[in-house]
């Protein structure tokens, strides 16, 4: 099977839309990307500030994560239109399905107000990301992506949950949504909470009871492009079995 890896919350800023869109402001692709005057607080994932002053056209445009990847206007509906044709297109050559990069973070606030602060180390992490992120219309296109795949014969979309908790994972799964989405139970605290039995027990019967009552099935995240390898992360020395262990966990 072909699985693709869909990039969508973003382009490079080579990218023809982007060059299209910072020649000026009356440009027809200027909506196809997020533009304001002066930026309000939001911090991008990889550090700084995310926004970036365009020195042509005297306006900030938005980057979630690197400055070379500006955040596309899922709100524009030729936007919409355009990355839907993208998975139309691999549809039609006969790809099997679909990994979403950080999907729900597709939508923005559309008045984009600062997110509230709170504690944390960088400052990415001292704000709740509650504006620049999993935004109530992600759902409708999840909809309009659901009907696109299920009129090709056993299609399926997978997605990586941004920021995940199980609840908001299973959120974005179901018969009109998703398929299924990253649940990252035991990745995102590897480096806060010991490698043991009784950790790994409570965070599967945790897990289990948001997806069980949901009738979700979970997809279990040990190592991605992001972080050390499993075996790496859990090893403590030869002979060990915690990195076996892991394993069996995705089996």
């Amino acid at each position: 099977r072909i699985v693709l890896d869909m990039v969508l919350n973003h382009t490079s800023d080579q990218h023809a839309w982007f060059q299209e869109a910072r020649r000026s402001r009356e440009n027809p692709r200027r909506d196809w990307y997020i533009w304001r005057d002066q930026p309000n607080n939001w911090q991008a994932a990889f550090g700084g500030p995310a926004w970036t002053l365009d020195p042509l056209t005297g306006q900030y445009y938005l980057h979630s994560f690197t400055k070379e990847q500006p955040d596309v206007n899922w709100r524009n509906p030729l936007v919409r239109q355009a990355l839907l044709d993208v998975f139309r297109f691999w549809l039609e050559r006969g790809a099997d399905g679909f990994r979403l990069d950080v999907f729900n973070a597709y939508f923005k606030h559309p008045e984009l107000p600062d997110n509230p602060p709170k504690l944390g180390l960088r400052g990415f992490d001292r704000q709740r990301h509650i504006y620049d992120m999993d935004q109530p219309e992600m759902m409708s296109l999840l909809n309009d992506l659901r009907r696109l795949l299920d009129a090709y014969p056993k299609r399926y979309a997978v997605g990586e949950t941004y920021m995940a908790t199980p609840q908001k994972t299973v959120s974005y799964c179901g018969v009109d949504k998703l398929h299924a989405a990253f649940s990252f139970d035991f990745t995102s605290s590897n480096m806060v909470y010991p490698w043991n039995a009784d950790w790994v027990r409570q965070k599967i019967e945790a897990r289990e009871d948001v997806f069980g009552a949901a009738g979700i099935w979970p997809t279990t995240v040990m190592s991605n492009h992001d972080l050390p390898r499993a075996a790496s992360r859990y090893s403590r020395g030869p002979g060990d079995d915690q990195e076996r262990a892991a394993m069996t966990l995705l089996l």
